[in-house]
């Protein structure tokens, strides 16, 4: 066998073994998932597959506008990956993704064809490198990034340094699609999955709202609710911006604090910073966050029904409401005022029939019937207390108060006399 065939098999043989490796490389890198798995992954195969001093991977960031290294094998300075990036068209890595063909220098600072990068250039120095090979990452006719093999000494790349880059830096791009496409699906269940989340835990609250419309809760059960799930303290004014109810967070800011803080009647800053979001919320119907100067923020929904101002919740704690958040506190202003209304018509009825009870206890004989008693006893309302005033009464009105003539203008006088008291209530 001569020269010539020897050294053709030899060739051969080597290009047997870099095939074999390249294909074992290749589907080493098929297992892999995250994108960062990947890239170290592939420029540790490059290092090792072109026997170089080192390697690294230059890749394309979203807006296309610039190259930055994300993995490297066999560096030496410290800093390396952070200082070697640039604009898109500049250095070995930016020739490679303008043209979309492989590039090498046998001396890559003294290079005419490349667009130099102080930066860049600067690293490069740093760490010695001297000649360079980059080929493309091309995956569905995107562009990745650029897969860079390098040496600390002059040393020209042959074609078939060239075509075995190429063909890993083909599979390496595959691979590299594919760990991205999968960090992206991951990252939208995750989103689903806390979407999904976010509307059963914001569910559940509205389902413990409804509860206490049913239980015959009060607007205290509603307050207590909202501070176990948003924290905070929670106060609830009525339509005067008195205070009604306050619910503090202890693990936060502590009731008695939240009390300092928010009650609005003993505190003119915080009425005069937290009055024009009651009205802002009056009039959009959404939640308005308010700055009072304190380390708080003040996040109020107003209690409106039809065109009725009622009052207001306010949530006081560090940090703005997110959406769902807001969403919940706005769920329970409405609950609030669904209970007020109910709570208003309760003792309009119970005043009603109370007052129609009386009545006919002024007016009736005695002694008074099982059912007229029952039903006195049943509004807690004494008989014999209730006679004994009876009694007192006729000795300053005479013994014809009770004649129907004058038990009406009686019953008359009763009412304007409880109405005026109304009107003057502060």
């Amino acid at each position: 066998m001569d020269r010539t065939e020897d050294e053709q098999l030899q060739r051969q043989r080597r290009r047997e073994r870099e095939l074999s490796s390249l294909y074992a490389t290749a589907r080493s890198l098929t297992v892999l998932r995250g994108v960062e798995e990947v890239l170290a992954s592939v420029v540790g195969h490059a290092h090792d597959l072109i026997g170089t001093d080192l390697a690294y991977l230059a890749v394309l960031e979203e807006d296309g506008a610039y190259l930055r290294v994300r993995a490297t094998a066999g560096t030496v300075t410290p800093g390396f990956a952070e200082r070697t990036h640039g604009p898109a068209h500049v250095g070995i890595a930016g020739r490679v993704a303008t043209t979309r063909a492989p590039y090498w220098a046998s001396d890559y600072l003294a290079s005419t064809e490349i667009v130099h990068h102080p930066g860049i250039d600067s690293s490069i120095e740093a760490e010695g490198i001297v000649s360079m090979l980059g080929v493309p990452l091309i995956a569905g006719g995107r562009f990745l990034g650029t897969l860079i093999a390098a040496n600390r000494q002059e040393r020209p790349f042959v074609r078939d340094d060239v075509a075995l880059l190429s063909a890993f830096g083909d599979h390496a791009a595959v691979a590299l699609e594919n760990a991205r496409l999968y960090d992206e699906s991951r990252r939208a269940l995750h989103a689903l999955e806390t979407a999904y989340a976010t509307i059963e835990a914001a569910e559940a609250v509205h389902e413990a709202l409804t509860r206490v419309v049913l239980a015959g809760g009060d607007v205290g059960a509603v307050a207590d609710l909202v501070v176990d799930t948003l924290g905070g303290g929670v106060l609830v004014l009525d339509h005067a911006q008195r205070v009604l109810v306050a619910r503090g967070e202890p693990a936060d800011e502590g009731e008695a604090q939240v009390r300092e803080h928010a009650v609005l009647s003993a505190s003119p800053p915080m009425a005069e910073a937290v009055a024009p979001g009651i009205e802002e919320s009056r009039r959009s119907g959404r939640c308005v966050t308010v700055e009072r100067g304190d380390t708080l923020r003040h996040t109020v929904a107003a209690v409106v029904v039809g065109a009725t101002h009622m009052g207001a919740l306010v949530l006081s704690r560090h940090g703005d409401p997110d959406p769902v958040e807001a969403r919940i506190l706005e769920r329970a202003a409405q609950t609030a005022a669904l209970l007020t209304l109910t709570q208003d018509a309760v003792v309009r009825a119970e005043e009603r029939v109370r007052g129609e009870l009386l009545t006919q206890l002024l007016t009736a004989p005695r002694p008074f019937s099982t059912e007229l008693a029952l039903r006195a006893r049943a509004r807690h309302i004494h008989t014999n207390t209730l006679l004994k005033r009876i009694e007192r009464i006729g000795g300053l009105l005479g013994p014809e108060w009770q004649q129907p003539d004058n038990a009406l203008r009686l019953q008359l006088a009763v009412h304007l006399h409880e109405l005026a008291r109304q009107v003057e209530k502060p």
